[in-house]
């Protein structure tokens, strides 16, 4: 079957640096490389991914800041979720007694090598992009919301079962634990969604 991704597991396919050290990056990475049919993304998909490469290198700034000054706070331009802050708070954490220029470079190498990763994804290995942005459903979207907290998830998800009307069941690829197979299943018993027809889940968390 086709797969339509959800934004983390490319995330995590460009995060994987080799190391068996985090296993879903690894699992995330293995899927997309090895690929069997057609890989599909919805527009959203691609903007959350642009926004990921903005925020991560806001965040590597940050850290090199308060590295440089410990009493520097936090300034998240409102830009940074609270996860993208408690994330910043341990990057630091991590790295706060390392020479900041020489870590500067290796964030620099981090964000060019999870780039080029992105790129090639959507180069050469992506089929199709489908749904733009401002053609999600907002009624399916607004059932979803009833389920999904986050309403980013809530805007992959209707695009997913957007695209699904069209074609043959496709899988919808995830590692998000908000998508786990009994929520899944759960959501799709809703009386207000019982004519669209939902794509197969796999979530790669729980394989």
């Amino acid at each position: 079957m086709d797969s339509f991704f959800d934004t983390c597991v490319i995330i995590k396919y460009a995060s994987y640096d080799g190391l068996a050290v985090n296993l879903l990056n690894e699992k995330c990475y293995k899927y997309i490389t090895d690929k069997k049919e057609k890989f599909i993304i919805c527009y959203y998909v691609l903007d959350e991914l642009k926004n990921f490469v903005k925020k991560r290198f806001l965040i590597h700034k940050e850290v090199l800041k308060k590295i440089k000054d410990p009493s520097y706070n936090f300034n998240d331009f409102g830009l940074l979720s609270r996860y993208d802050l408690a994330y910043s708070s341990k990057l630091y954490e991590s790295n706060k007694e390392k020479d900041p220029e020489k870590l500067s470079k290796i964030f620099f190498e981090e964000r060019n090598n999870f780039q080029n990763k992105i790129d090639v994804f959507l180069k050469l290995i992506l089929d199709e992009k489908v749904i733009p942005i401002e053609n999600i459903d907002g009624n399916i979207v607004s059932i979803l919301r009833n389920y999904i907290e986050k309403h980013s998830d809530c805007l992959v998800l209707a695009s997913a079962v957007q695209e699904q009307q069209k074609k043959d069941t496709f899988f919808f690829v995830t590692s998000d634990d908000h998508f786990n197979p009994n929520n899944y299943e759960f959501i799709k018993e809703d009386i207000k969604l019982k004519d669209y027809k939902f794509p197969k889940l796999k979530n790669l968390l729980f394989e």
